[in-house]
């Protein structure tokens, strides 16, 4: 059965969604396997097809009736990047938004959820990381952290580490310092 470039992507961050809320391994393996299988099958150089076979369709950057698949996969691939600390997903990531910034920069209102991609970027995830309980019983205190690019992701420490891209910066027991600590962070 063929599957278009959405169906690879909205899998995929469904997934991740589900990894967050569970902190289930299998769901982030599967994700990274639509991810593969999409780069493979749709991606050329920052270009994405929609579709492969008898014709080839390339695929919209901008959110008409739903948010385009373009990014969603570029929001697997950041959240893929961050959690499995592989920067090959954000250099494809990277590389879709640098190929599509001539029309996303003429039309930024037509792309909202590109736009939050590139702000992602910029700006960079945050991670949370502590003993999966600690996750999994806090996922409401932890969801409401003002910081929109925030994941979180098992370990072994008892507290709360927080990480950026490169290094954790920050550890605590204290929930509430969360928020403290990635404002500082970002200053």
């Amino acid at each position: 059965m063929t599957a278009f470039l959405e169906d690879y992507a909205f899998l995929a961050k469904a997934l991740i969604a589900a990894f967050s809320s569970t902190q289930d391994e299998i769901y982030l393996i599967h994700a990274q396997r639509f991810a593969n299988k999409a780069l493979e099958e749709f991606y050329n150089q920052g270009e994405w097809d929609f579709s492969r076979g008898e014709f080839v369709t390339k695929a919209e950057i901008h959110d008409f009736t739903y948010t385009s698949s373009v990014s969603i996969v570029v929001d697997v691939l950041f959240s893929l990047g961050t959690l499995l600390e592989d920067e090959k997903y954000t250099h494809f990531a990277f590389k879709t938004m640098e190929y599509n910034s001539y029309d996303f920069a003429r039309k930024p209102i037509y792309s909202p959820h590109m736009l939050i991609q590139m702000l992602r970027y910029l700006k960079g995830d945050r991670v949370v990381k502590s003993k999966t309980e600690n996750i999994t019983q806090n996922l409401q205190k932890l969801a409401i952290l003002s910081y929109p690019f925030v994941m979180y992701k098992h370990s072994e420490d008892e507290s709360f580490m927080i990480c950026g891209e490169k290094s954790c910066f920050a550890n605590t027991k204290d929930l509430s310092e969360i928020e403290v600590c990635i404002n500082n962070s970002l200053s």
